[in-house]
């Protein structure tokens, strides 16, 4: 059984467009997992990015409740 030229046409363009089709394929797929590794990345920072914040919020909370009753203590001693 030999291939004419037009049954050879069809199994080559066959041929290109599964070729095409499976690039295709792979590159959406790589490109979506690069899309979620940068989303998660940008999740995880902003995340530690807040508790750095909140943490830093508190310390100065902290220190500052710690220097007014501080200051109180000395003004109330200065008084009595």
């Amino acid at each position: 059984m030999e291939l004419r030229s037009s049954q050879l046409a069809v199994v080559i363009v066959v041929v290109v467009v599964v070729v095409v089709v499976v690039v295709v394929v792979v590159v959406v797929v790589v490109v979506a997992v690069v899309v979620v590794i940068i989303v998660v990345v940008t999740v995880v920072v902003v995340v530690i990015i807040i508790i750095v914040v909140v943490v830093v919020v508190v310390v100065v909370v902290v220190v500052a409740a710690l220097v007014v009753a501080a200051l109180v203590l000395v003004i109330a001693g200065e008084m009595y």
